[in-house]
């Protein structure tokens, strides 16, 4: 190879390498010149910029344990009015409709009687067939007495005529024949005797069958009886219809609820409160009930507690009675809040709702928030 090509080529790998650091240093000066002139961000004070938060200092206060409940309200006297007889609806007071007031023993309906009327009837005539009866029953055994009697005298006379023939025979004055007719005269004597005894003996079981007749007949008449009066339906207590399912013409049979009568004076709260609750809770305790919403509250009184716990919602009853004076904002059927404070007081730390967050307390430590239990 001739030396000019070789000098061609190290001219070339010179030139190349002189490019390549040219290049290289280029970018380093370049990276430099970023570096150098980047923007510098503006510093804070930290302190001053912290976020500021309100603190309290707590301490223990006396104050009683306090449990929340839930349930609806109830009245404590009411009643379902219940038909008791198969019958027709006669007759509908105009007044007596859903939200009128009515006093017990008012009434609500009169039903068709008719046929509890013809059997108080027939029962009566029943009885005078029995009576009657009775009285015949007492002539026979008084005829039968008498005849009785006479039986018994024939027969006492028959038996001294059969000695004398007997006597007379044993002194050859009569034959055997004259005995054996007196012996057969005996018999019937004696058979009439048996039979008057019997009819006798038998009129008391017939008295006795007799009485037992007419101790039936007198309970139908007395069922007869008040059927016709529970053809009369009345309201068993003083208060306010809250349902009349009551049409003329209707068929209604017995056990059929046809109306509910609600008495406003007593109104009782039912709640479920925590089963744990019970041994703190006790009668006489202080409740607060309000609305689910927070509009109208009531004070109310536990009067008595569920000696059961229910297994599946792990709550207790509380009956707690009302103390109310006939407001017209409450009423049964009400869903409440019940908020039950106990008679005792115990020391407790006071902390403020928005201070707890997902079941912990925030708590200020060195300056700086702190979630605890």
């Amino acid at each position: 190879m001739s030396t000019q090509p070789r000098r061609h080529i190290l001219v070339s790998m010179f030139v190349r390498g002189i490019v390549c650091l040219v290049v290289i240093s280029a970018g380093f000066y370049v990276a430099d010149l970023l570096v150098r002139t980047r923007p510098v961000p503006e510093t804070s004070d930290v302190g001053s910029n912290a976020r500021r938060v309100s603190v309290l200092e707590v301490s223990g206060e006396a104050m009683a344990d306090r449990w929340l409940g839930y349930g609806t309200v109830r009245a404590v006297d009411s009643a379902d009015v219940p038909v008791r007889v198969t019958a027709i609806v006669e007759e509908v007071p105009d007044r007596i409709l859903d939200g009128a007031r009515v006093d017990a023993g008012e009434v609500l309906a009169r039903l068709d009687s008719h046929d509890y009327r013809e059997q108080v009837a027939m029962s009566r005539e029943r009885l005078v067939q029995v009576d009657a009866a009775l009285q015949r029953l007492e002539l026979e055994r008084d005829v039968a007495e008498d005849q009785l009697q006479l039986a018994e005298q024939d027969a006492a006379l028959v038996l001294a005529d059969m000695e004398r023939v007997k006597a007379a025979f044993a002194a050859g004055a009569a034959v055997r024949r004259e005995v054996d007719a007196v012996e057969q005269r005996k018999l019937q004597a004696d058979r009439a005797v048996l039979l008057q005894r019997r009819i006798l003996d038998r009129m008391p079981i017939e008295k006795a069958e007799l009485e037992s007749r007419r101790v039936a007949e007198e309970a139908a008449g007395r069922i007869a009886a008040e059927n016709v009066e529970r053809c009369v339906v009345r309201s068993p207590i003083s208060g306010v219809l809250a349902q009349v399912r009551l049409e003329v013409g209707e068929g209604v049979l017995p056990g059929q609820r046809v109306a509910r009568v609600v008495n406003l004076d007593r109104l009782e709260a039912v709640l479920k409160i925590a089963a744990s609750a019970r041994g703190s809770i006790q009668v006489g305790d202080l409740v607060t009930l309000s609305r689910t919403n927070g509009r109208g509250s009531w004070t109310a009184h536990i009067d008595r507690l569920s000696p059961v716990d229910d297994a599946a919602t792990r709550t207790m009853t509380v009956y707690a009675e009302i103390d109310h004076d006939g407001q017209n904002d409450l009423a049964p059927g009400l869903f409440v809040r019940g908020d039950i404070e106990l008679s005792g007081e115990q020391s407790r730390t006071i902390l403020p709702r928005r201070a707890i967050r997902n079941q912990q307390v925030m708590t200020v430590q060195d300056g700086r928030v702190v979630y605890r239990p």
